[in-house]
C-alpha cells in the first residue's frame, strides 16, 4: 500500500469515528439521549475505528498501529470529558392540569397541578415562583390574549426580586419527576361570566455551574366545551 492510499484511509477512519463521536455528544449536550447511550456510542466508535487501522491502514506495523490506536483512544477520551464537563441542567415541565371537583369548578377542594421533570445526569435544585388570579380571557383575539398573558407574567416575575417572596423549594433527582399541587377556589365568576378564566402561571428557576436557567409555564381554565388551555406565550425553557 503506497503513502497516498495509506493516508486517505487513515483519514477517512478518523473522519467518520469523529463524526460519530461528535453526533453522539451532541445529542447527549441536547438532551435527546442521555450520557450512557452517548457513551455506548463512543465505545462502538473506538471499536471500529480501531479495528480499520488495525487490518486496513497499517496491516504489517505494529508500532504504527498501537499509536494510531492511542491517538484515537486520547482524542475520543478528550472529546468525552469535555462533554461531560459541558453538560448543564435540563428541568421540563411535562404538563400543568386542573383538577376540578365536580361537575362545578367551585368550592375549596380544587387544584392547579405542574408536573416537571429532571432530564440531567445529576440532581437539582429548584424554586417555583407561581399565580394563580382569575382575569379577562379573548379566545377570538389571539393578540389581545397574548398581550395580557404578557402583562400578567411579568407582573408575576417580580415576585422574584420582592423580599417577601416565597418560592415552593424542591429537589429532583436525575431524571426524576415531581409535581406542584395547589388549592385554588375557582370562584363563581368564572361560571357565569365567558370574558374570564383562572390562569395558573409560574417559573421554575434553577442554577447549575454553567449558569442560571429558568423554565416557564402558563395555562388556564375556562367554562366551555374545552376548558383547559396553555397560554399563547410563556411556555418554554431558557
Amino acid at each position: 500500500m503506497n503513502n497516498v492510499e495509506r493516508f486517505g484511509k487513515l483519514a477517512a477512519a478518523a473522519l467518520v469515528s469523529l463524526f460519530v463521536a461528535l453526533l453522539a455528544l451532541f445529542l447527549a449536550l441536547m438532551g435527546v439521549i442521555n450520557m450512557v447511550a452517548a457513551q455506548v456510542v463512543l465505545v462502538l466508535a473506538w471499536c471500529i475505528a480501531s479495528l480499520f487501522l488495525w487490518v486496513e491502514v497499517f496491516p504489517g506495523e505494529k508500532g504504527k498501529k498501537a499509536a494510531s490506536v492511542i491517538v484515537l483512544t486520547l482524542v475520543l477520551a478528550g472529546l468525552d470529558v469535555w462533554t461531560i464537563r459541558q453538560q448543564r441542567s435540563h428541568v421540563y415541565v411535562t404538563r400543568t392540569e386542573f383538577a376540578l371537583n365536580g361537575s362545578i369548578p367551585t368550592g375549596p377542594r380544587n387544584f392547579a397541578n405542574v408536573i416537571y421533570r429532571n432530564e440531567s445526569e445529576f440532581g437539582v435544585d429548584i424554586w417555583i415562583y407561581f399565580r394563580i388570579g382569575l382575569d379577562d380571557v379573548y379566545l377570538n383575539d389571539p393578540a389581545k390574549q397574548r398581550k395580557l398573558e404578557n402583562y400578567m407574567f411579568s407582573g408575576m416575575l417580580q415576585t422574584l426580586t420582592r423580599p417577601d417572596a416565597n418560592p415552593v423549594i424542591s429537589h429532583v433527582p436525575a431524571h426524576g419527576e415531581r409535581y406542584m399541587s395547589r388549592d385554588i377556589p375557582l370562584p363563581s365568576e368564572m361560571i357565569s361570566d365567558p370574558t374570564k378564566a383562572v390562569y395558573f402561571m409560574g417559573r421554575i428557576h434553577y442554577k447549575d455551574e454553567h449558569g442560571e436557567h429558568d423554565t416557564d409555564f402558563c395555562t388556564y381554565v375556562h367554562n366551555t366545551e374545552r376548558p383547559v388551555f396553555d397560554c399563547l406565550e410563556n411556555n418554554e425553557a431558557h
